[in-house]
């Protein structure tokens, strides 16, 4: 039997083209199912975030035309609480809905403070908190900056705020602290205001949120576990 004849260099070129053709193929094939299925992951993650926006939405507005207000007054307060809940959302979309840092939060949920000079103060080291965490405390520190300008420090010609956290054997403690107005005690009613501001942190992350209605002006705690602000 008659061997073949080897292939010539016009062959052998052929098929190393062809061979780098094929696999040059096969990675694209690969990028773009992979970039596929990144899509689709993006895709159910944005739905699942939407999804828990509009809850928040939903229980905002339902809470809120709840509260036994008359129905302008119940649309003002809504429009503000959804504002300050714009803001967060804003802060997070930057960051990819991961986390975002206290300090930013802060000045983000405190959209007046530029109204009042030298008043509020914010202070405390880099933290992390995660995307669920956030909204809840800036719902809440939105909620105290609304009192303390209707009713607490902020309603006062000389009256302070500050704001400070730390954190410390893997617990993260915020600090609300006014001065310069003078309280009787606790409001006789409390609408859903305060419960943004006290029971829905202890619910949504197992923290210890504490009013003190001092003599000299509103003290509010909260003690959470890093770790459940990070989920």
């Amino acid at each position: 039997m008659t061997a073949p004849p080897p292939p010539d260099h016009q062959t052998i070129a052929t098929l190393v083209e062809e061979n780098r053709r094929l696999r040059a193929e096969l990675v694209r094939a690969r990028r773009t199912a992979a970039g596929e299925e990144a899509q689709r992951l993006a895709v159910r993650e944005l739905r699942h975030r939407i999804k828990n926006v509009l809850a928040v939405v939903q229980s905002l507005a339902k809470q809120t035309l709840r509260d036994g207000v008359a129905l302008t007054d119940a649309r003002d307060a809504l429009d503000r609480r959804l504002a300050a809940m714009g803001r967060g959302v804003d802060l997070l979309l930057k960051r990819d809905w991961t986390a975002t840092g206290m300090a930013a939060l802060a000045r983000a949920a405190l959209a007046h403070r530029d109204s009042y000079p030298g008043r509020v103060e914010i202070d405390g080291p880099p933290v992390e908190i995660g995307a669920a965490a956030a909204l809840t405390i800036a719902m809440a520190l939105h909620e105290l900056e609304t009192n303390a300008i209707k009713h607490g420090a902020l309603a006062q010609p000389d009256g302070t705020v500050a704001l400070s956290w730390s954190q410390a054997d893997g617990r993260l403690r915020l600090t609300w602290r006014e001065r310069g107005c003078r309280l009787a005690g606790p409001p006789a009613r409390t609408g859903f205001g305060m419960r943004l501001i006290r029971d829905v942190p202890a619910r949504r992350f197992a923290a210890t949120a504490l009013l003190d209605w001092r003599a000299d002006g509103l003290c509010w705690t909260l003690d959470a576990e890093l770790a459940r602000l990070h989920d």
